[in-house]
């Protein structure tokens, strides 16, 4: 009977499967889908069915004892492939074991258990290469996680500045929004959040992209070429390529790439300062010390060296890996632009507290006047919530006096440009092993080479002179030129502060409205001055700066935007053409002021040099 039903049921899923064949090729995408799922549910259904009737027939599938013919790990030990496993390897070198190193026959019988040849070196094909890559480890170090962009956001916040300008704008809105509703009163705390918004934004971004270039630099220039015998044939590779049994050729100047032992050489001395702190070069020999580590320099004479430890394995990856490093390497030039930028954050400091005082004495000696003329301060008939409303924005004006003044760009304008540098002298060929050593070759005094062929030097190179790690940043030039942009700025600033509106014959607003912008027009004619400190063609090679160019029009669309359409949020008024005409020609005189003062000589003898040799005398 279930014979019989077992058939029928076949024949039935055969049927099915048969008239799904059938169907026409031109059904739609979802009608095939289904078509293939009907498909396979009615093949299933019919192996099930011959299946169990096979099993339910006695002896045709007869049952056998069931045992493991393979057995696969997945974690095969391949230290078994070699006579050595990396724990002695790590003794061998890390505590100089001559003894141990004998026990294995030398030299000789350690390149042996390491399966490799001092002639011939290592098989280099790709299979045997992973082998020992997967035995004995990869010749890299682990670096610290790099930083995200919400830990430098975190970081800004944490400014006192920064928190001062939230305070200052959370009462700003309070009152605001009190005295003036919530349609009109919001403006100028909000425009505070947005301005400190921006300030953390533009911090936060800046360090972000800063400590992602030094990262990049300091793969490219962690990223050395090695000299190694592979396949009996001397090759150039990458540090981060060398594998245990390696043989490296090792001549003077070279960096030890891993930890390994001397197998053949002459008069090869090695400077383990790095390692042990210790200026003595350390002479390597086959009849006294025969250990090499990595991070050594080679001092003198030339050799071949076995690779035993690579990455964390060596002496000096694992003292690495107990120190709390952090990956972000100062050079010179941004030390002391971190003291440059605390110099002038305390002069900003400074200023601001002064600027504070005054608009306080001012104001609470009913000095000052609202738009209608009235005194904003009259006694105890001033309003307490009019008092601190007041007090707030004086306050934020302070702040933003500190928060202007602090050049947050300077590390990262010098980040940027040793990128760029780098960049420039990997198209020569020239590798940077050191971030500080592009500027200290701005300090050397005399090249010493014997190199021929060697191209002659531009005329600019040989007029721009060294510049010694302690000289000041701003030059005699620098201060020519800032002084004379300075007090240009700041008269004709003055002018139409006091005399703008008898003038111009224009409202306290707009007045306002055109020293703002007169002051940017001023800073971006500036810029092109700045191009060049001292030659008074400040257009050449324009035109292939694009950043610079880029950089020119963001800043005049925004200061367009702000004075045109963000009347209430940026407190403005909008300009007309002739306005805006007075604006952009007093900005422009910027270019024949710094012109003629370019004319102006100026002694080698820095200035304040002078004010020194007065205090000893």
């Amino acid at each position: 009977m279930s014979t019989t039903v077992s058939s029928h049921a076949e024949k039935n899923n055969l049927v099915g499967v048969e008239c799904l064949l059938e169907l026409p090729k031109t059904l739609s995408k979802s009608n095939k889908k289904w078509q293939v799922a009907f498909i396979k549910i009615y093949c299933s259904r019919t192996l099930l069915n011959c299946a169990k009737h096979a099993i339910g027939k006695p002896g045709l599938f007869p049952r056998s004892l069931s045992y493991t013919a393979i057995d696969l790990d997945r974690h095969q030990d391949h230290h078994k492939d070699f006579k050595i496993d990396q724990e002695t390897l790590n003794d061998l070198v890390k505590n100089k074991n001559q003894e141990k190193l004998e026990s294995l026959g030398g030299p000789k019988g350690l390149v042996s258990a390491l399966k490799t040849n001092t002639r011939l070196g290592i098989n280099e094909e790709a299979d045997e290469i992973q082998r020992r890559r997967s035995t004995f480890g990869s010749n890299t170090y682990t670096r610290p996680p790099s930083k995200s962009l919400i830990h430098f956001v975190i970081e800004a916040f944490k400014d006192l500045t920064i928190l001062i300008l939230l305070g200052c704008a959370t009462l700003s809105l309070g009152f605001g929004i009190k005295e003036h509703g919530l349609k009109e009163g919001w403006y100028d705390g909000g425009s505070i959040f947005v301005a400190v918004f921006l300030v953390v934004a533009v911090s936060a971004v800046s360090n972000f992209r800063q400590n992602r270039q030094f990262d990049k630099l300091s793969k490219v220039s962690s990223n050395i070429k090695i000299d190694v015998v592979r396949n009996g044939r001397r090759q150039e590779i990458s540090i981060f390529d060398i594998v245990v049994g390696d043989i490296i050729c090792l001549n003077i100047g070279d960096q030890v790439p891993a930890d390994g032992v001397f197998v053949e050489g002459h008069s090869l001395h090695v400077d383990e300062s790095s390692m042990t702190g210790e200026s003595d070069h350390v002479e390597v020999n086959l009849n006294g010390n025969r250990f090499l580590f990595s991070g050594t320099k080679v001092a003198d004479g030339f050799g071949k060296m076995v690779v035993t430890s690579v990455g964390m394995n060596t002496a000096w990856g694992q003292m690495m890996s107990h120190i709390s490093r952090d990956t972000n390497e100062q050079t010179p030039l941004q030390t002391r632009l971190d003291k440059l930028t605390s110099s002038i954050g305390k002069v900003g400091l400074l200023v601001a507290f002064l600027v504070l005082l005054v608009l306080l004495i001012r104001y609470f000696t009913g000095s000052t006047k609202d738009e209608s003329g009235k005194r904003e301060y009259n006694g105890k008939n001033t309003k307490s919530d009019e008092i601190v409303n007041a007090v707030v924005e004086m306050v934020a004006a302070a702040v933003t006096i500190i928060v202007v003044a602090i050049p947050e760009g300077l590390p990262l304008a010098v980040t940027l440009t040793l990128a760029y540098s780098m960049k420039r002298m990997m198209k020569d060929q020239a590798m940077v092993r050191k971030l500080s050593a592009c500027e200290t070759m701005g300090s050397a005094t005399t090249i010493c080479t014997d190199k021929t062929a060697t191209e002659k030097p531009t005329n600019d190179l040989m007029k721009n002179k060294p510049v010694g790690r302690t000289a000041p940043l701003i030059t005699n030039v620098m201060w020519r030129n800032l002084l004379a942009q300075a007090f240009y700025q700041i008269s004709v600033l003055l002018v139409l502060q006091f005399r703008g509106r008898s003038i111009f014959g224009v409202t306290e607003r707009v007045k306002n409205t055109l020293i703002f912008n007169t002051f940017v027009l001023c800073q971006v004619f500036n810029e092109f001055n700045a191009r060049s400190l001292e030659k008074k063609n400040v257009f050449r090679g324009l035109h292939k700066n694009r950043l610079f160019v880029g950089i020119i029009v963001v800043t005049v669309v925004l200061q367009v935007v702000m004075v045109e359409f963000l009347k209430r949020f940026a407190d403005t008024e909008r300009l007309n053409w002739g306005q805006w005409g007075v604006c952009l020609a007093i900005a422009a005189a910027s270019w024949p002021i710094g012109w003629l003062v370019k004319s102006v000589p100026v002694p080698e003898k820095h200035f304040f040099s002078y004010l020194k040799w007065t205090k000893r005398s």
